[in-house]
């Protein structure tokens, strides 16, 4: 695992000299969000809660966010804070890995996360999902879908799109060009978003799997992604 070097990009951590503190806002487009394929196991009522504990009650932010679901506006800094809360075992994939590490990408409107897919993991995450009221995400219907999300449920999916008080979030459990999530982990780097510290995929990784996904959106982004990793090689003396 390595530390992020903070001198080239916007995030900041007390283990550096920073001048710019690096937000969630920062990664916020206005882009009107994309439709998303539901699984017919997907419940359309709301699941009960099945844990022995339960998670702390939303503080009056959180409250006053639950009323604004339909703004789509990303506060990333919450849902972290979220996942971080019920120890979920995750990288932040994707375009918001990517910016935090200064790649000139366009912004972007969500954040990836890729879980762990072990029995206790899925169950940390059943919690934290609960615990951000997330619904699935729909192109028709603000507020979302309610599903089960039990870690049995979880346990079914590859990747789920959802939505919350705080913005939209993906969670994947497979993606393209990740075989194991603990080289992926291994490979990842420290920031942190607001005061929140997460873990963010490598670039290289992140450029890997967009290549191996190989969608039109992802290709136009890859010559993007080889020009940083190739000025960044050059600026530490390794060439590429």
């Amino acid at each position: 695992m390595s530390t992020l070097d903070l001198n080239r990009c916007n995030v900041f951590s007390p283990q550096w000299d920073w001048s710019q503190e690096f937000t969630s806002k920062h990664l916020m487009t206005t882009t009107s969000c994309y439709s998303s394929d539901i699984s017919d196991e997907v419940m359309l009522s709301a699941s009960e809660s099945k844990k022995d504990t339960k998670p702390m009650s939303p503080d009056s932010r959180t409250r006053e966010s639950l009323g604004k679901r339909m703004s789509h506006e990303l506060e990333a800094e919450a849902i972290i804070e979220a996942f971080n809360r019920f120890t979920v075992d995750y990288v932040v994939i994707g375009a918001f890995a990517a910016i935090a590490q200064n790649v000139p990408i366009p912004p972007t409107m969500d954040i990836d996360f890729y879980a762990a897919s072990d029995h206790l993991n899925l169950e940390r995450l059943s919690q934290a999902l609960d615990f951000l009221d997330a619904r699935i995400r729909v192109s028709d219907i603000d507020e979302g879908i309610t599903f089960d999300r039990s870690p049995e449920f979880l346990g079914r999916m590859q990747m789920l799109n959802l939505t919350c008080a705080f913005g939209e979030f993906d969670v994947m459990f497979q993606a393209s060009g990740i075989r194991d999530f603990q080289d992926l982990e291994n490979r990842s780097l420290s920031v942190v978003v607001g005061s929140t510290g997460t873990q963010v995929a490598s670039v290289e990784d992140i450029a890997m799997s967009k290549r191996a996904a190989g969608r039109v959106k992802d290709l136009k982004v890859l010559q993007i992604f080889e020009n940083f990793l190739r000025g960044r090689d050059n600026d530490r003396g390794l060439g590429r």
